[in-house]
């Protein structure tokens, strides 16, 4: 096995939260332009383009050996159209979608050889552990997901 670097690009320009307060020059901390973590709009998906393509012809020019990859978390994959072909390494989608999707995530695979991983929250400590913390790995890697990314918060 050998160790990856990831690329991944978990910006959200927060639209929905109501509690973001400017600054007083103005400028809103923690913020993006665009919906880099999840992205929904065409503007987001070409964001991302814009950035996998300046890894990749990073990745072409230096041709270092290291094992770079390009993650980005897209709960509506179906979304992106052409606009992370051949750029994208891994996928990596939100628990509920790949029953749902298992044919466009295979087709991604074989055309582009993308990886599928999933991400899901742990169940509470008060709940059997035959949920999220077995049941839904299982149920990704059937449907031909190839990692499980859990969160730890």
């Amino acid at each position: 096995m050998q160790a990856m670097y990831l690329y991944f690009l978990n910006n959200k320009y927060y639209w929905k939260d109501p509690n973001f307060v400017e600054n007083p020059k103005g400028i809103v901390d923690g913020t993006s332009w665009w919906l880099l973590d999840e992205p929904f709009f065409r503007d987001d998906w070409h964001a991302l383009n814009y950035f996998g393509s300046i890894l990749k012809e990073v990745q072409d020019e230096l041709n270092s050996g290291y094992n770079f990859v390009f993650r980005a978390d897209l709960s509506f994959c179906y979304l992106q159209f052409y606009y992370l072909d051949g750029l994208l390494n891994i996928n990596c989608t939100s628990a509920g979608v790949p029953p749902k999707q298992a044919d466009y995530l295979r087709y991604r695979r074989d055309y582009f050889g993308e990886e599928c991983w999933v991400y899901c929250g742990l169940n509470g400590p008060s709940h059997s552990n035959m949920g999220n913390n077995y049941m839904t790995p299982l149920m990704a890697y059937l449907a031909g997901a190839t990692g499980y990314l859990p969160w730890n918060c």
